[in-house]
């Protein structure tokens, strides 16, 4: 059974790509070491050398190969090393999950796996591009929350995927008005010091409905249209907050 150990987990990918393998990221919630769910995503970001068509297959099958035999749940990303650059003009608009592991990695959230020289290896950003890529971040997945509550059924399932939204928006909004790079139980102390007691309130409601999902999974449909309700209420909030 896999332990759970990202070290582990760098020493397997590594394993298979060989020389292709630069090193990982870590990111989310496991890559800091918090306690997650069963049911969560082992997040990261795999940094690699090349990625070709042929290497994108061979990345393909270890991560399949990683969830069938250690029932884990990858939400790996992957990009190539070169694209790692601060004097790349797009570093920017790339995936949203590598810009904020490369932040929270820069001040020491996150760790890097697989790598025994770790010295210059990720780009600096200064805190304009911090906030410019946390608002516009923020604002993509909000349209992608708008179009699964305009054109989905709304289910246990898409419940448990907008909690995981509005708990990214929540955290991009305080790291871009705030300067403050947060993580876990720091996003609720944040609301809390920053926000009307209302708004830390009802983020911690989300929180706790996030880490208790039999709570809304075995929910009559009046229960679960509160739930939805709620997390509606405070994204729309947080959407449209300003300091004051």
């Amino acid at each position: 059974m896999f332990d759970g150990n990202f070290a582990e987990l760098s020493a397997r990918i590594k394993e298979r790509l060989a020389e292709n393998f630069a090193y990982i990221i870590g990111a989310g919630s496991y890559g800091i070491g918090k306690d997650i769910s069963i049911n969560s995503d082992i997040d990261f970001v795999l940094v690699v050398h090349n990625i070709n068509y042929d290497e994108k297959r061979k990345i393909n099958s270890c991560f399949n190969e990683l969830k069938d035999n250690y029932a884990l749940k990858i939400g790996g990303v992957v990009i190539s090393k070169n694209l790692l650059n601060a004097e790349n003009p797009n570093l920017l608009t790339i995936d949203g999950k590598i810009i904020q592991s490369i932040i929270e990695a820069n001040l020491g959230y996150q760790k890097i796996f697989g790598c025994d020289d770790r010295d210059n290896l990720l780009p600096k950003f200064s805190e304009s591009q911090i906030r410019e890529f946390s608002f516009r971040e923020a604002g993509n997945i909000y349209y992608m929350y708008t179009r699964i509550m305009t054109r989905e059924n709304l289910s246990a399932d898409v419940l448990e995927r907008i909690l995981h939204l509005a708990i990214i928006i929540t955290k991009l909004t305080v790291q871009a008005h705030y300067k403050t790079c947060v993580t876990g139980q720091n996003i609720l102390d944040e609301i809390k010091n920053r926000m009307p007691n209302d708004v830390a309130t009802r983020f911690n409601d989300i929180v706790r409905l996030k880490n208790n999902q039999d709570k809304y999974k075995m929910t009559n449909t009046d229960t679960s249209s509160a739930f939805f309700s709620l997390i509606d209420d405070h994204i729309e909030y947080i959407m449209g907050y300003k300091p004051f």
